[in-house]
């Protein structure tokens, strides 16, 4: 762990960033198209930092697939907003993200913002202590894996969140 965990928020805000989102907005005061893609590319594939630049930079991201009607990265934004929440301790808005990016989720999409959208309910849940529902989302979500999809931080979040609840249960 940094001695300064601020720095590396700070780092990453600078290499996405370049300058202030006022500075990167195009004409309808969104975030260009092509460094939103590639902030969402950054996301996928390196573990998202809890900080306040990030959450910043998902904000942004956030408006701009709102405004956009981009309804395939709207869950999976939600997700890891949900994730910052749930980090941060603040797990009613943990919950409010997820429904609302469950309820943004369509068919034909990416599954695996779907899975993440899971993931991250089941260890909500198990943080409220709620190991029935906990066992019931992970077990009902893990039947419709696709073991042709590769493994996933979501895959393991559910296999372990379920296995915690269980052993609380007994």
């Amino acid at each position: 762990m940094s001695k300064a965990p601020f720095l590396s928020g700070a780092g990453l805000c600078l290499l996405l960033c370049h300058g202030t989102f006022a500075q990167q907005t195009s004409s309808d005061g969104l975030i260009p198209s092509d460094r939103a893609d590639s902030i969402f590319q950054h996301f996928e594939t390196h573990r998202l930092e809890i900080s306040p630049e990030v959450s910043l930079v998902l904000d942004s991201l956030l408006e701009r697939s709102i405004q956009t009607n981009d309804s395939c990265r709207l869950p999976r934004i939600r997700s890891w907003r949900a994730h910052g929440y749930y980090a941060r301790g603040q797990l009613d808005s943990a919950m409010f993200e997820l429904d609302l990016g469950q309820r943004a989720y369509r068919p034909g999409c990416d599954s695996l913002h779907y899975m993440s959208l899971q993931a991250n309910l089941s260890s909500t849940l198990l943080e409220l202590g709620e190991f029935e529902r906990v066992v019931t989302v992970t077990e009902t979500v893990l039947a419709r894996w696709n073991d042709e999809w590769a493994r996933s931080s979501s895959r393991n979040a559910l296999l372990t969140n379920r296995a915690i609840a269980k052993a609380y249960m007994g």
